[in-house]
C-alpha cells in the first residue's frame, strides 16, 4: 500500500525539520486548543451578559408602560370627575376674550393640581 505523501516526506525529512515540526505541533496545538476554550467560554459569558441585559431591559419598559397607562386612567379620571373642566373642553364656539382668560386660567389650575396630586411634571 502506498503511504500519503506527506508521510513520505516527512521520512525523508532531516531530524533538524522533524524536531521543528515536532515542537511546532507540542506548541501549537495546546495555544489553539486554549485559545479555542477561551474563546469558547468567552462568547457563553457575553451572552449571558447580554441575556440579562435584556431581560432587564424588558423588565424596564414593562414597568414604564404599566405607569404610563396607570397615570392616563388617572388623567381621564381626573377630567371626568371634574364638570366644569369637561364644559371647557367641550365648548364648540368661540368664547369672549375675557370668558378665554377665565378658562385659560381654569385649566391652568387644573393642571397645577393634577401636577400636585400625581406627582408628575409636564
Amino acid at each position: 500500500m502506498p503511504q500519503p505523501y506527506l508521510l513520505r516526506k516527512f521520512h525523508r525529512s532531516t531530524f533538524r525539520s522533524k524536531l521543528v515540526l515536532t515542537y511546532v505541533l507540542i506548541i501549537v496545538v495546546p495555544v489553539i486548543s486554549a485559545m479555542f476554550i477561551s474563546g469558547m467560554q468567552l462568547y457563553k459569558q457575553t451572552n449571558s451578559d447580554y441575556e440579562e441585559i435584556l431581560k432587564q431591559l424588558d423588565s424596564r419598559t414593562h414597568v414604564s408602560i404599566n405607569d404610563f397607562f396607570t397615570n392616563q386612567a388617572r388623567y381621564s379620571f381626573f377630567y371626568l370627575t371634574n364638570f366644569k373642566l369637561s364644559a371647557i373642553l367641550e365648548k364648540s364656539k368661540r368664547a369672549t376674550e375675557k370668558v378665554y382668560i377665565d378658562d385659560a386660567n381654569y385649566m391652568h389650575t387644573s393642571m397645577e393640581q393634577l401636577v400636585l396630586i400625581n406627582g408628575i411634571s409636564l
